[in-house]
């Protein structure tokens, strides 16, 4: 009998301390960002939604809606990014503020549709969705994915990155995270990952390979993430090639361009 007490105590303080252990883990997790947030959701629906081929039109939208804190300027500044990416190509008119209006006009603009084409019976779909991948060292970094079939021959998919310095507000830029005049060098090391990832050999010519950059000479895009590993730069479909090719996905690893990085800037904590 005691020694089944000393065994269930025993028991008992290996649990009190895994769950400590687990907290203490959370809480670090936790203490790692820099803004806090909470996830909005929003859903809607209308038509015959039971079968895919009928008339229904769905939107949902997910996104982080950020808490003033410390970091207000920082916080606004992403609420306010996030706000106009909601609404942008869909809606002209500045009285549309809410999601539930912009919902609204897709299922008004469908119904217009039908009106003209009373067979029309394709399923049209609407999703914004915001993530956080990468909320530490005083910056952010949002992936906006927007998905859209609207009536036309395919749908649409394009994912937009936007860094912000979240102590002053404004968007980050390649610039001022390398060296002065390095950019050119951080070019040439991103073809050498392009031209692996695609087979495509040292000397060829890039556009013999289905692509279209300008003068057939590789760029690197606007559109980029600072991620844990390295710089992720992103080609949404039509940048550089046809839809049939996709988008292109480049992540340049932080220990190929080490020498290159800003030791002032804001990925400075990579060098400690």
């Amino acid at each position: 009998m005691h020694k089944s007490k000393y065994i269930f105590l025993a028991f008992l303080i290996l649990l009190l301390t895994s769950c400590s252990k687990k907290e203490k883990e959370l809480k670090t997790v936790s203490q790692i960002d820099s803004l806090n947030y909470k996830i909005v959701k929003f859903e809607k629906k209308w038509g015959n939604c039971s079968q895919f081929h009928d008339s229904c039109v769905t939107v949902k939208i997910s996104y982080p809606f950020f808490l003033s804190d410390k970091f207000n300027i920082g916080a606004d500044s992403a609420n306010n990014y996030i706000h106009k990416e909601m609404f942008a190509g869909i809606s002209k008119s500045k009285n549309v503020t809410n999601l539930n209006d912009l919902a609204n006009i897709i299922i008004k603009e469908r119904n217009n549709l039908i009106k003209k084409f009373s067979n029309y019976n394709i399923p049209w779909e609407l999703i914004r969705n915001v993530k956080v991948i990468f909320n530490q060292n005083n910056i952010l970094t949002l992936k906006i994915l927007k998905f859209s079939f609207l009536g036309g021959a395919h749908p649409n998919t394009y994912n937009i990155f936007y860094n912000l310095n979240i102590s002053t507000g404004k968007q980050i830029s390649l610039i001022e995270l390398i060296h002065p005049n390095s950019l050119r060098t951080i070019t040439e090391k991103a073809e050498k990952i392009f031209r692996k990832l695609k087979h495509i050999g040292p000397n060829a010519n890039l556009n013999n390979f289905h692509f279209w950059f300008k003068n057939d000479k590789f760029y690197l895009p606007d559109n980029f993430a600072i991620t844990k590993t390295g710089l992720l730069f992103y080609y949404n479909p039509y940048e550089i090639a046809p839809y049939s090719e996709g988008p292109t996905s480049l992540l340049v690893p932080y220990k190929q361009i080490e020498g290159l990085i800003n030791k002032r800037g804001l990925l400075s904590f990579l060098m400690k």
